[in-house]
């Protein structure tokens, strides 16, 4: 009788012991089982505010111009097309604006000028301080007739 009992109390602990060898070797082979683990594209570092990635991912040599696909949820509850620039600026993030702006992205105009209401609009000074360092000669100071940015209409 002592024996069943013994051998009863030790089931729980050989159950758990093969989950978590189970577990490993899923891990080793085909990722963690409990969650996904997906890849941030420059945008989406930018949105999520991910100075480290965003730095990796442009010393990997990824374009700071190219508009990518930032997920739902990242921005706001829709999935948007945008630059990591107009991800770093609609998260309010000058840092990002600047690392961006030094590591080669690039503004034209009228994109300098809507990005820079959006954020005086928005209350983001600083970061429309920022791109006031990096707006190209001909965009314009004035926000009336701007463009409205890609994001919630100001």
């Amino acid at each position: 009788m002592k024996r069943w009992l013994a051998l009863s109390a030790a089931i729980p602990a050989f159950v758990l012991a093969a989950v978590e060898v189970s577990m490993l070797v899923i891990a080793i082979f085909s990722g963690h089982p409990l969650w996904r683990s997906e890849t941030l594209n420059l945008s989406e570092a930018a949105a999520l505010r991910d100075t480290a990635e965003v730095a990796r991912l442009v010393e990997r040599g990824e374009d700071p111009n190219i508009r990518r696909t930032v997920r739902a949820g990242f921005l706001d509850g829709d999935a948007h097309a945008v630059t990591p620039v107009e991800a770093a600026t609609f998260n309010r993030r000058p840092e990002l604006v600047h690392l961006l702006m030094t590591d080669g992205a690039k503004l034209d105009e009228s994109t300098c000028t809507r990005l820079r209401c959006f954020a005086q609009h928005n209350g983001r000074d600083e970061v429309a301080d920022e791109l006031d360092t990096w707006r190209p000669p001909g965009a314009s100071l004035q926000c009336s007739g701007a463009e409205r940015a890609w994001g919630p209409a100001p």
